[in-house]
Parts: structure tokens; C-alpha cells; sequence
């Protein structure tokens, strides 16, 4: 019997997602400047400075909260303006999600940044009487303030929206009387001005009673007056797994249903691809921008793609600016960060996010890559992107015509929740189908062959059956990372052989229904089970022509070709081998046709990794012809037409 989850489990993401509370809000606390705070002298060539941001109230008052968190909840530091032009008060907050590490728990963090005038804060720090307003100033201070839950259940649109209702309720008077009396646009308020701290202490023990949702429930409700009534959901892709893995899916998915949509209309797709092939090949990945939001939803959005595989290595959301020189750890890392102002030597792949008229043209000059890492085309590329742009496609066609990611970030909240939950289940299941399902079946059909294998041994021959040279690297690279090899043990891949799945039905990470006696961390499925010979035949036939994928395919991948392959022999009579693989024909073998009859491909052809060379002279002088069918053609036409405006 494996070892629980939580036993054998050792990344910050891991402890995180592993985590269990009886509440959906641990702690609220607010984080900025006081409004008593001494800022520097203005001046006309200078109305602003940046400070870091101070503690100014959390609670409970026993929550766990040390001083050193401000450096990573405000990560970008906190902004004193001086200005006349009070219409930023009535901005959106701008909000992000965070992990923060403790010592001995690792717990997430939703936070909502506000503009505020410094002498007027929330009523948790300060009442405010209404004569103060009168007495604001000729030169009023802006500043940011930070309002964050910690959590240590992740159902990261529960928590941003009951935090979004607080803070209205915090501010919805205060906020109408600066509108009448400063911006001139808001008539006379018509009720009465309130500010009273206890009336939003007994609101947030409110909040702090939510019980945590069950994993059992597709969706939940959260009645907390006086705001709304709201229900969530979350997305049920892996329900099947055994409760110990069960929890860690469902935790990553929830964080998926937030971040991806977020990722997906403000990243370009084949930037998601190539970010997820570093990682999965083990690489340091650096994602750098100006928002905050992009950045860190891109940070979680990928840690979701990369399921069932779980980040092993240094994860930081938003690397704050005085602690950049992170960003030169030697380990693999995922990190966001903006970019640096000093000169930063990293061996990482770095990625700009905000690409077009924000793009940095210093950015290769800021950050310097001392040992540059080399990008591996991600296999079945060129198909899981078009899946995925006809997912966004039909989902945000209309939030992707805004130009910058704060418009199509407002755009996504007035989509109705159900339909972003539907996307994010939508996007994982066309990566699990056309990437996962097909590259571990490769790696449990070799496991079965020459099994019982060790680790050393299987990354020693399993990528000699790579004949395309950059996808042979990126196996390597892959089976080689700290996360496979997390995944390998988990899933007993050493254990597997002929003998031991010939009468037992397969885990269900890889294929067929879940074995009892196995406790199983990988959800992906294989729809089929194929032998090693039939592995490595194919292997061979595609050595033979350079039209036929590098990799080896599956058969669903085979079928995409008219299933034709005329090869001249040299009887000079046209030989016609048909490469469809039927499910009820017996062995799955492929036929040879002649003019009067069929005869089986030589033994030669299928022969484990060192084939007949004769054989492979005879063949290399022939001709090797594809005829694509009309599907595929149409397929090709019309794979690239998804288009981003904000490139």
C-alpha cells in the first residue's frame, strides 16, 4: 500500500493543497500605510513614492501573520500619490492570488488592492467622522491598500467575492460621500453616513464561521447578510480518485477554474505551451510583467496544466523587487516577477507575459541567462493548440476584442461563473486527452514490456525509441525531472510487467479501471492498451519516411492519414500498407496488400529497437507517399485562425 499523500509529500504547492480546515477563511488582515504616515516632500517634479507596506490590523488577533509577509503580499510596494484628481478612488480594486510559506504550513492568500485616501481607511484600522471629510486638503494623498484573506482551502472565486462584498460593505457610504462632496458627480448622499468598527468585526466573524465546502459538492451557497446570497462551483474532473488523491486534484482544480480563464485571454497559447514544456522538462521558468493579476494567475494556471504531475521544485507567485536575486537560484523554480531594475543573472527560461505595446525592449539586457535553456518543441503541439484555441474561441471571443488584460479581466467577472468553471474543465481535458493520455501510455506499454524496470533503467532505454532528435531531448529532460520521478513511484511503475496486469485491470492513472490494492496520485487515462512490439513497429515504420511524425503516435493519431501508404519495391508492383488499426481486429497487426492477396509485415520491421539493417537499406530508396483526406486538409486550414488582438 503506497504512503499517504501527505507522508511522502515535500513541495511548498504540495503541503498547500494537502491542507485541511474545518473554515473556508482563516484570517483577514489589511496591509498599507497608516493614515498618519509621514510621507516624503512632494514636489512638482516628483508626486509620488513607493514605501513598504506595514500591518495594520489583522484578525483574529492570534492569526499567525510575522511582519516579513508584507514584502510578499505587497510585492510591488505601496504607492503614495499626491493629487487633485480623485477619480481614482472610484477604480476597480486590482486583485491577485499568493502562497504564503510558513514554517511549518504553507497557506494561500487572496488579496484585493484598493486605492484609498490616506487619511480615510477602512473602519477596521480607523472610524472616520464625517466632519473629516469636509477638512480633506487642497493637495490630497493617494495611497494602495491591501485587504487579503488566508486560506487553507483554495476555492480561490468563493474567497475573492466574499472578500469583494466586505470591502463594499466597508466602503459603500464612505465612498458616496466623497463622491458628493469632492468629485461633484453624486448628487447628496441619501442615507445616512456610517463608520463603526464593531458593526464589521461582527460582519467578519461572520465570515470566519463559513464552514469549508465538501469535496463532495459540485457547488455550494454562502448567505452571509447584508450581501447577496452566492453560489460557486468548481469543476469535477477527477471525482473518481480515491479520496487521498482526491483532495489534491480537486484543490488544484479549484485554483484552476480562477487562473486559467485569466490565463488563457491574456497569454498567447503557443506562450502556454512553451512555458509547460520547460516545466515539464524540469527547467526554471521566469514569467515576467507589469499586473500582478497576469502574473500570478499565470503562475497558478500553469501549475494546473502540469497535472497529474505536481511542481517539486521552488514556487513563488510574485518575487517582490528587494528580493529579486531569487530569481539566480540554481534549482528549479517558478517564479513571477516584474521586471528587474538591476542587472539579474538566471538559469531559467524567461517569459515575457504583457507582449505588445507593453513590451520591455531592456528586458534581455536586465536579465541575463548564464547557461540559456534550450526550448523542446512540446509533443503533439501543433494539435493540442488548435484544441485549445477553439476552447477559447468559443468561450471568449468576445472578452478577447478588449486591448489590454485590466479590460478583459473586468470582462471575465460579468461572464457567469458556471460557464468559466465549464472552460477550466474544458482546457484540462483537452491537455490530458491530446498530451498526458498519450505520452504515459508510451511509458506504462514499455514498462509492461520490459518490466519489472528501475528508474535508472527506464531513463537510460525508454527515450532509444525516440527517433525524432528535439522530442528524444525533451523525453530525456521529462523522465529525468524531479516531478516524474514524485509521479514514477506514486503510481508503482517499477512494479509493472506482463505477468502482474495480464489478469488485473490497470491503475486507473494509466488506463482501465483503478486497481484496489494501489493508491494512485495520476488521473489521466489510456483509452487503449498496446503492446511494446506494436510500439516499437511503429517506431520502425516512421523511420522509414519523413512524412510520418517524429514521435511515435498513437493509433487515434494514425487515423488522421487516409491510412494509405504506397511503397515501391523492387519487383517494381506498388505495395499499398494500411495503417489502420481497427479495435476489433485481433492483435492489432498491420497487413501488407498485393494484387492477389495480403501477407503479414515482416518480423524484421517490429524487432525491439535493433532492426534489420538489410531490410532498412532496401526500404531507404523508396518512395513513401501520404494522402491526407479532405477532413485533415480542412483541419489544417483552418488550425492557425485564432488571433489575439493584444499581440
Amino acid at each position: 500500500m503506497s504512503a499517504p499523500l501527505s507522508d511522502i509529500c515535500s513541495s511548498p504547492l504540495e503541503r498547500a493543497i494537502t491542507l485541511t480546515s474545518s473554515n473556508l477563511v482563516s484570517s483577514f488582515s489589511i496591509w498599507g500605510l497608516p493614515s498618519n504616515f509621514k510621507t516624503d516632500e512632494f514636489s512638482f517634479w516628483r508626486r509620488s513614492y513607493t514605501y513598504d507596506a506595514q500591518k495594520l490590523f489583522c484578525y483574529p488577533p492570534e492569526a499567525d501573520l510575522q511582519e516579513h509577509f508584507a514584502k510578499f503580499i505587497a510585492p510591488q510596494g505601496v504607492t503614495a500619490t499626491q493629487t487633485t484628481k480623485l477619480n481614482v478612488l472610484l477604480e476597480a480594486p486590482k486583485k491577485y492570488l499568493l502562497i504564503l510559506p510558513g514554517e511549518t504550513s504553507t497557506s494561500f492568500c487572496v488579496c484585493i488592492v484598493r486605492k484609498e485616501l490616506l487619511q480615510f481607511p477602512s473602519d477596521f484600522i480607523e472610524e472616520t467622522v464625517i466632519q473629516k471629510i469636509y477638512t480633506i486638503g487642497a493637495n490630497p494623498i493617494v495611497v494602495d491598500r491591501i485587504y487579503c484573506f488566508v486560506s487553507e482551502c483554495p476555492h480561490i472565486n468563493a474567497l475573492f467575492s466574499m472578500l469583494e462584498d466586505m470591502e463594499i460593505l466597508d466602503f459603500h457610504s464612505k465612498n458616496n460621500y466623497i463622491k458628493a462632496f469632492y468629485l461633484r458627480n453624486g448628487g447628496n448622499p441619501s442615507e445616512k453616513y456610517v463608520s463603526n468598527k464593531q458593526r464589521m468585526i461582527n460582519y467578519l466573524n461572520k465570515v470566519l464561521a463559513v464552514e469549508a465546502p465538501d469535496l463532495k459538492d459540485y457547488s455550494f451557497s454562502i448567505t452571509i447578510p447584508p450581501a447577496p446570497t452566492r453560489t460557486f462551483y468548481r469543476s469535477c474532473l477527477y471525482d473518481s480518485l480515491a479520496p487521498g488523491d482526491k483532495q489534491a486534484a480537486c484543490c488544484l482544480q479549484m485554483i484552476a477554474d480562477y487562473a486559467l480563464p485569466r490565463l488563457f485571454v491574456g497569454v498567447q497559447i503557443p506562450v502556454i505551451l512553451s512555458a509547460l514544456s520547460s516545466l515539464l522538462s524540469g527547467n526554471s521558468v521566469i514569467l515576467v510583467g507589469n499586473n500582478a493579476s497576469l502574473i500570478t494567475s499565470s503562475v497558478f494556471g500553469l501549475l494546473a496544466l502540469l497535472y497529474p504531475f505536481i511542481w517539486q521544485g521552488v514556487l513563488i507567485p510574485f518575487v517582490p523587487v528587494q528580493l529579486q536575486e531569487f530569481l539566480e537560484s540554481p534549482v528549479p523554480s517558478l517564479y513571477g516577477t516584474e521586471i528587474p531594475k538591476d542587472i539579474t543573472r538566471v538559469i531559467a527560461d524567461v517569459i515575457q507575459l504583457e507582449q505588445g505595446s507593453v513590451f520591455d525592449p531592456t528586458l534581455e539586457k536586465r536579465i541575463i541567462k548564464t547557461n540559456p535553456v534550450i526550448r523542446h518543441a512540446l509533443p503533439f503541439a501543433a494539435e493540442l493548440s488548435s484544441a485549445l484555441g477553439s476552447c477559447v474561441q468559443a468561450t471568449f471571443a468576445d472578452v478577447i476584442k478588449f486591448k489590454t488584460f485590466n479590460e478583459r479581466e473586468r470582462a471575465l467577472e460579468n461572464i457567469p461563473q458556471q460557464k468559466l468553471v465549464s472552460f477550466s474543465s474544458d482546457v484540462q481535458q483537452k491537455i490530458k486527452h491530446h498530451l498526458y493520455d498519450k505520452l504515459l501510455s508510451f511509458v506504462r506499454n514499455y514498462c509492461i514490456s520490459k518490466g519489472p524496470i528501475d528508474l535508472p533503467q527506464f531513463q537510460q532505454g525508454f527515450p532509444q525509441i525516440i527517433k525524432h532528435e528535439s522530442h528524444k531531448q525533451f523525453i530525456k529532460e521529462f523522465i529525468g525531472s524531479q516531478h516524474f520521478n514524485v509521479w514514477w513511484y506514486r503510481n508503482k511503475m517499477n512494479e509493472l510487467c506482463k505477468v502482474s496486469v495480464a489478469g488485473s485491470p490497470s491503475p486507473i492513472s494509466l488506463g482501465g479501471s483503478k486497481a484496489s490494492s494501489t493508491l494512485i496520485l495520476s488521473p489521466c487515462r489510456t483509452p487503449d492498451v498496446r503492446t511494446i512490439e506494436e510500439f516499437n513497429g511503429d517506431s520502425k515504420i516512421e523511420s522509414c519516411t519523413k512524412e510520418l511524425p517524429a514521435i511515435p503516435q498513437s493509433s487515434s493519431l494514425r487515423k488522421s492519414y487516409n491510412e494509405k501508404v504506397i511503397i515501391k519495391t523492387e519487383s517494381k508492383q506498388p505495395i499499398q500498407v494500411h495503417l489502420n488499426q481497427q479495435k476489433n481486429e485481433e492483435n492489432n497487426k498491420s497487413t501488407i496488400e498485393t494484387n492477389d492477396k495480403e501477407k503479414q509485415i515482416p518480423l524484421e520491421i517490429v524487432k525491439d529497437e535493433k532492426p534489420n539493417e538489410n531490410l532498412i537499406n532496401r526500404v531507404k530508396e523508396n518512395q513513401v507517399t501520404i494522402e491526407p483526406t479532405k477532413q485533415e486538409e480542412t483541419k489544417q486550414e483552418n488550425k492557425d485562425k485564432f488571433v489575439d488582438p493584444l499581440i
